[in-house]
């Protein structure tokens, strides 16, 4: 039986165009919609308080998909977003 969870990954900006390549790379098509690769991009948009900010960002991002117990998330340890958000989510 095939997992319908998503894969989060979450990373720097200046690591998602790398991560993208490799998915698309080592993944068969059928798989690729169930890996998200989210950055921290959106961290130059705000001047305070900018983990959290990040944070609620990618969250809303993740929220958009269905809930499902198999959905997990990995988190690029540079990334600039509260880890304890995201990890709380």
């Amino acid at each position: 039986m095939t997992s319908q969870g998503v894969l989060f990954i979450v990373v720097t900006a200046g690591q998602l165009s790398k991560v993208e390549t490799s998915i698309r790379d080592a993944l068969i098509p059928s798989a690729r919609g169930r890996v998200k690769v989210i950055s921290d991009a959106s961290a130059k948009e705000y001047k305070t308080d900018i983990g959290n900010c990040v944070a609620r960002d990618m969250i809303a991002i993740m929220a958009a998909y269905p809930p499902c117990p198999e959905n997990r998330l990995l988190i690029e340890r540079d990334v600039k977003a509260s880890i304890n958000d995201l990890s709380g989510w």
